[in-house]
């Protein structure tokens, strides 16, 4: 088994979260815990529909501030590994590598491509280190909340999103309607909380 710092599109919520299940007994990848990088690190992005890029702190970077990364760490299985190496293309683009963390050692992917960290002309800086704040960590209005019967026909990322700003987890759910429930309760605690 391996244990894996993801940070990007494959924490709960984001796209790729979903490479995670399949590893063990065809499951979800066993979350360890939320954790933050001991060493510091530069993240970056092209917008805010794209994904982040982590860069080694050395690599000079205009205005973007070295800092730790938050992210979270899962148990994985060699072919989940295996999975994550392709999504990431080990070890041409980004390149894995053990780090030290809150919460003990893990793989962590690092952007290593020198044509694409050459060609940072334009890029956001995550100056926190906190790919999900800076991504979905957004104020809700009520307005902007969807309706109780729109939630049927949203998709499974929109209710995962959903959730994860109620602060509650999907983790072990794999029904669909499971999942529908969870937003329904997620969306009347939202409700609750915008209107105390």
């Amino acid at each position: 088994m391996h244990r894996v710092f993801v940070y990007g599109s494959l924490i709960q919520g984001m796209g790729n979260h979903w490479l995670l299940k399949g590893s063990i007994d065809k499951k979800f990848a066993n979350l360890i815990g939320k954790a933050v990088t001991k060493n510091k690190f530069k993240m970056i992005t092209f917008h805010e529909k794209c994904f982040p890029y982590v860069l080694f702190d050395s690599i000079p970077i205009k205005n973007a501030e070295s800092t730790e990364i938050i992210g979270e760490i899962y148990e994985v299985d060699d072919s989940t590994l295996k999975k994550l190496d392709n999504l990431e293309s080990h070890p041409n683009w980004y390149k894995r590598e053990m780090i030290q963390t809150s919460i003990g050692n893990a793989w962590m992917y690092i952007m290593q491509d020198k044509e694409t960290i050459n060609n940072f002309d334009k890029y956001l800086c995550v100056n926190n280190g906190d790919w999900f704040d800076f991504k979905c960590g957004i104020d809700i209005l009520e307005d902007e909340l969807p309706d109780f019967e729109n939630i049927n026909t949203m998709k499974n990322s929109e209710l995962k999103f959903l959730i994860k700003q109620a602060n509650l987890s999907y983790e072990n759910i794999i029904e669909r309607e499971e999942l529908i429930d969870l937003a329904n309760k997620s969306l009347q605690k939202l409700h609750e909380i915008i209107r105390a």
